[in-house]
């Protein structure tokens, strides 16, 4: 969804608001749990890693968690473009494509939600969901 019509469909809109800026030391479990629930949490999530001065639950996670994925997406290299990287960078890519399919499949399978998938690895949230697709394929196959 463009702009910030998800928020019409949001869990979040139907709950206490207070649940979603526990104070310090009080559990952010609650929000949480709602946000697991909820059908716009990816959209949320991106929302909030785009806005870093929001404070609270957003998509799921908390103002620190958001910052821990800020942190690991600004880590990785970004990737040359095909040109530059010739034949030889072809098959460097198709590696770094089947890695990020192994972690995105692996925290899948640990119960991680696709938005905080997306978030982690730096893909995109169908990215995400197809690399799962696949890999439930090939398991099939």
């Amino acid at each position: 969804m463009t702009g910030q019509g998800w928020r019409g469909d949001a869990l979040c809109a139907q709950t206490d608001p207070e649940v979603f800026f526990p104070e310090k030391g009080e559990s952010n479990k609650s929000a949480k749990k709602v946000c697991a629930a909820c059908p716009v949490a990816a959209e949320c999530l991106e929302y909030a890693l785009a806005h870093s001065d929001l404070v609270g639950v957003w998509g799921g996670t908390s103002a620190k968690g958001r910052q821990r994925i800020r942190e690991r997406a600004s880590q990785r290299a970004p990737l040359k473009s095909h040109a530059a990287r010739g034949a030889a960078g072809a098959a460097v890519k198709r590696q770094r494509s089947q890695e990020r399919s192994r972690r995105v499949v692996e925290l899948h399978d640990q119960g991680y939600g696709t938005s905080h998938i997306a978030a982690v690895v730096g893909v995109t949230v169908d990215s995400v969901r197809r690399y799962v697709r696949e890999a439930a394929r090939r398991e099939a196959a």
